[in-house]
């Protein structure tokens, strides 16, 4: 999750069983995402559009620019449709509107990655205990 708002990860991580928050692009490609990471095949990029910096749109082509082909969801409050449109012409997987309740963004990562999707027990919507690391 890149936001600059450490609260908005924090309000997601129900639905997930690990959520790695950065409060800016930059860090994240300097601190996280080397030119091929391991874990990529499973990852799910979330960023917020208007950040300071590199925004989330622009971010979607560094993550290409290096090999990745990990989905990126951008969301953003009061984005306008212009806003959106851009977002999935530069490749976006998803555009949500802020703000995101837990469960929505976890139907949208489950769509992206099926497979991968732990569920808690009994398949209920209730998803496997989270944990959140500050970088």
């Amino acid at each position: 999750m890149i936001d600059e708002d450490p609260g908005t990860a924090r309000s997601l991580t129900g639905a997930f069983t690990c959520v790695v928050w950065f409060p800016t692009a930059e860090t994240f490609l300097t601190k996280y995402l080397m030119p091929v990471d391991e874990g990529a095949a499973e990852a799910v990029i979330v960023a917020e559009v208007r950040l300071a910096g590199i925004g989330g749109i622009e971010l979607i082509g560094h993550v290409r620019r290096r090999g990745l082909l990990i989905p990126v969801i951008l969301v953003c409050r009061d984005a306008e449709i212009a806003t959106a449109v851009q977002a999935i012409q530069q490749g976006a997987a998803d555009f949500i509107e802020k703000p995101v309740s837990a469960n929505l963004l976890a139907s949208r990562v489950y769509r992206l990655h099926p497979d991968n999707f732990r569920h808690a027990l009994g398949g209920s919507t209730n998803f496997a205990a989270p944990t959140l690391r500050i970088r």
